[in-house]
């Protein structure tokens, strides 16, 4: 059926800027457009933030930004700050970092692979690296830094499930570490 419909969609999207067919693509085209206009902004900050034995990129997420960063906007935004899975700097993992409005130093966290790290072997971008979730989950628990839970879908790791008071360097650091100790 949906075959059937292609030469329709292709001739709505030539003739009328896909106008006809808007529910079909507006709400993802949206969203990427959001994410990649708070990107260019300055609402949300790309940056690396580690180059040890796991390349981490940092996403702040500042006050305005949408409530999830579309993975479209941010494939492109690692791909501008040169930290894309076909780049001598590509990462291994992101770290989505949000301040809590009205709560000075404390902080919601996502821990990822970047969008492509579901796959283990890929052609032109570098593979990345695995993980041991349960052991993260636990370890961040044990310290300070709020409460952990499994992240979600193809590429999460862990996410906090309540603001933590832990800031985006400290955290990094335990990361890190907890990372090379697991590949020990």
């Amino acid at each position: 059926v949906a075959l059937d419909l292609l030469p329709l969609l292709l001739d709505d999207l030539e003739t009328n800027n896909g106008a006809n067919h808007e529910e079909l693509w507006k709400r993802g085209w949206d969203d990427a457009m959001a994410g990649w206009n708070s990107i260019a902004d300055g609402r949300v900050k790309i940056e690396q933030a580690s180059a040890g034995l796991v390349h981490v990129a940092l996403v702040k997420e500042g006050a305005g930004a949408p409530a999830s960063l579309s993975p479209y906007a941010l494939h492109r935004g690692l791909k501008e700050a040169g930290l894309g899975g076909d780049q001598p700097n590509a990462v291994d993992r992101v770290l989505h970092c949000r301040a809590v409005d009205g709560k000075d130093g404390r902080y919601r966290y996502e821990y990822n692979k970047p969008g492509y790290g579901w796959v283990s072997r890929l052609v032109k971008r570098k593979p990345v690296a695995s993980v041991d979730n349960d052991m993260l989950i636990r370890e961040l628990n044990a310290g300070k830094g709020g409460s952990w839970s499994s992240g979600g879908g193809l590429t999460g790791i862990c996410r906090t499930s309540a603001p933590g008071d832990i800031g985006p360097s400290e955290l990094l650091e335990k990361l890190e570490f907890l990372e090379s100790e697991g590949a020990r």
